[in-house]
This record gives structure tokens, sequence and C-alpha cells, in this order.
């Protein structure tokens, strides 16, 4: 007997939207949006100054409208060098992290 076998398919809730921003072709800075997680590629705080601000600049123009970071490098946010980055280039400071509102 011949059966008809259908492949479960899984449908998630929401995809994972991400947000990756190159300079020199290279990534700088990571920022997972469902989860507030980003990630700093290099060093040095000029280069995270222009990763922050690309990244501020393209969630302004066609991003959500609330961004937080409250992850950043394996760990709580606060701390980190991409503090000042991020709140130069327009975060705000809250209790859970860093926000951006368009």
């Amino acid at each position: 007997m011949r059966g008809i076998v259908r492949a479960a398919r899984r449908r998630t809730s929401s995809p994972g939207r991400a947000l990756v921003v190159l300079d020199g072709g290279e990534p700088t800075l990571y920022l997972r949006l469902s989860s507030g997680t980003a990630a700093a590629f290099g060093a040095g705080p000029a280069l995270s100054g222009r990763a922050a601000e690309a990244l501020v600049a393209e969630v302004r123009e066609r991003g959500p409208d609330t961004v937080t970071v409250d992850r950043a490098d394996g760990g709580e946010v606060f701390g980190t060098p991409l503090v000042s980055a991020l709140v130069a280039a327009g975060y705000h400071v809250i209790p859970e992290g860093l926000r951006l509102r368009r």
C-alpha cells in the first residue's frame, strides 16, 4: 500500500532580523534586532564610532520604530566600549540597556 508522505513544515512566528555594518567590506558591528544583542568586530573608538553612526542612520531611515540593545559582546551592554559609541550616535540610556527611537 502506498501512502502520501508530507514533510512537516515548521513556521516560526517571526523571522530573525539583524543589521550588519560593514566598513571597507569588513564587518564591524552586528545587531540582532529580535534579541537586542550586539557584537563589535575590530578595535578602536574611531571604528566603533563610525559603525554606530551608520547603524543609527540605517535605523532612522528604514528600521523599526524602537531598537533596544541590552547585551553586547557576550555580556551586559554596560561596561563595554560600544556603549559610548552608541550613546554618542544617538542611543539613550535606559535601565535595561540602550534604546533608539526613530
